[in-house]
């Protein structure tokens, strides 16, 4: 898999720069050098991921003081969570300019897109499982139509969707493969790849779905929500080093094994040494893209979990 980030990275805060190595430049397989411990030993399975936060996206207003917010805690790339309830029945003209307004604010802030997560929700228009021909067929048209509206304004590398909606009836893996053929095409023509999230109770929610939705399509990943993973297997570094190189992207959180809680690593029960192990172990070089609850969750709070509860006691693993 090829490396996405270009440019110098900004200095994250909190003296996470003292762990960080210098990411390189497009084309380069190992976004970052080797580290030799205090014991001499080569710990060249640490490398050190660029993180991102997830913002929701539920009207423009909530852009611009969280963009800054992101920005101030040291953090370069973004995935913008776009709910139906936002995006709705708009004309094509209306999403543009809310599109433009959004990635110039971005843009100001010094903040890369690197995924986005496409519209959920609607049974009736984000459920590509749909057994329901009319739906799904509706549901194929408007991703489609988000994805030739959003890529060419955010440029995003990845597009995260998920295969089916909910707990929604009459939902099938198979009726979401023949979806995600579709949907693939378009990404494909736009310059993005799509990544089909592992969900709870919904389509996708373990392996062989998951698999059974993008299987045999080499231009679709998956998007791993380790706290999905989490709830479902209780092994979510299993889960990882099963789909391998088929995870294009990840979504980070944490959560006591139930509920899907979203909280910051360090604040559930999951196993973040283990998990970053995995993401090592198959070669992953993309964002670590923290997925909180809400918007309320400071990015400062990111960056320490980041430091604490993940880099260091791996860092120290290896010794």
């Amino acid at each position: 898999m090829k490396v996405f980030f270009d440019g110098t990275r900004h200095s994250a805060v909190f003296l996470l720069c003292s762990f960080l190595v210098v990411i390189s430049s497009c084309g380069n397989g190992n976004p970052s050098g080797k580290i030799t411990g205090e014991s001499g030993k080569d710990t060249s399975s640490f490398r050190v991921l660029e993180i991102g936060r997830q913002i929701i996206v539920t009207d423009d207003s909530i852009v611009e003081p969280m963009a800054k917010d992101v920005s101030k805690a040291g953090i370069k790339y973004v995935e913008l969570k776009f709910k139906y309830a936002y995006t709705g029945h708009k004309d094509d003209e209306s999403l543009t300019n809310s599109f433009e307004y959004i990635n110039g604010i971005l843009g100001k802030y010094g903040l890369t897109v690197w995924s986005i997560h496409l519209p959920y929700n609607s049974a009736k228009y984000n459920n590509p499982a749909a057994i329901d021909e009319t739906s799904r067929l509706l549901s194929v048209a408007y991703q489609s139509r988000m994805i030739r509206l959003m890529t060419p304004v955010f440029n995003q590398k990845r597009t995260v969707m998920h295969g089916g909606c909910g707990a929604a009836s009459g939902q099938d893996a198979n009726r979401s493969h023949v979806s995600v053929d579709k949907i693939r095409k378009v990404a494909d023509s736009c310059g993005t790849v799509l990544c089909i999230e592992n969900l709870i109770g919904s389509i996708g929610k373990n392996y062989t779905e998951l698999m059974t939705e993008i299987g045999g399509y080499e231009d679709v990943k998956s998007c791993i929500d380790v706290g999905h993973a989490y709830i479902v297997t209780h092994d979510p570094a299993g889960f990882l080093n099963l789909v391998g190189s088929d995870v294009g992207t990840v979504h980070i959180d944490d959560n006591h094994g139930s509920k899907d809680e979203h909280l910051f690593p360090g604040d559930g029960n999951i196993d973040f040494v283990t998990v970053y192990g995995a993401l090592m172990n198959i070669g992953y070089d993309g964002v670590f893209m923290f997925e909180p609850h809400s918007n309320d969750y400071k990015s400062a709070d990111a960056v320490l979990s980041y430091k604490n509860a993940i880099i260091a006691p791996y860092k120290s693993s290896l010794h």
